[in-house]
């Protein structure tokens, strides 16, 4: 451990092949552990997966507005929130585009490909298996081919679904706050 306090920290530990650097605490650090190295200096903050390659795979952020980086599949993507832009490896998606966020957004997690309408009012998804529709409060249905289909109505007064999965089949509805029932 090596400091001039307040202005320069350095903590290394060579078995565990990790060092922190630490500039005007809290303002800025770096840290390495192994080959990935993470960032941050006021609201901007950057993490690099492999700093032994060129092209690896990373991600930065000036937070709330930009960002960047590279994802495991060698994509570059960019956004300038919330005017528009893509996005991988966020908020649990692959792939997120859009332009003057919340009027449109497409969305890719597997293969789920959905489509946002002033998000999160109005909602289109598809998949081999899975479809979803969704204009918030008033309408929406979910279904999963073989497994369930699930509807609300004037969200959250009238919400019912149904399951087909063998051991799990069923129905069940509420008429909110007055009257539910449920049959498995």
């Amino acid at each position: 451990f090596t400091a001039v306090r307040p202005f320069y920290a350095l903590t290394t530990d060579a078995d565990r092949d990790r060092s922190l650097h630490e500039v005007l605490w809290p303002v800025g650090m770096s840290k390495d552990l192994g080959e990935e190295r993470d960032w941050r200096f006021l609201l901007a903050y950057g993490h690099d997966f492999d700093t032994h390659r060129d092209r690896s795979r990373h991600r930065g952020m000036v937070f709330p507005l930009v960002f960047w980086g590279r994802d495991k599949h060698d994509q570059a993507y960019f956004s300038i929130f919330p005017l528009g832009g893509t996005l991988n490896e966020f908020l649990g998606c692959d792939r997120i585009v859009y332009a003057l966020f919340p009027l449109y957004a497409q969305s890719v997690t597997d293969n789920l490909y959905s489509k946002h309408f002033l998000w999160p009012l109005i909602t289109y998804a598809r998949s081999e298996d899975v479809f979803r529709f969704r204009v918030f409060p008033f309408y929406g249905v979910s279904a999963d081919e073989g497994e369930y289909t699930k509807r609300f109505v004037l969200w959250p007064f009238w919400t019912q679904a149904e399951y087909f999965g063998a051991g799990h089949s069923g129905w069940s509805y509420i008429l909110f706050p007055l009257f539910g029932r449920t049959r498995t």
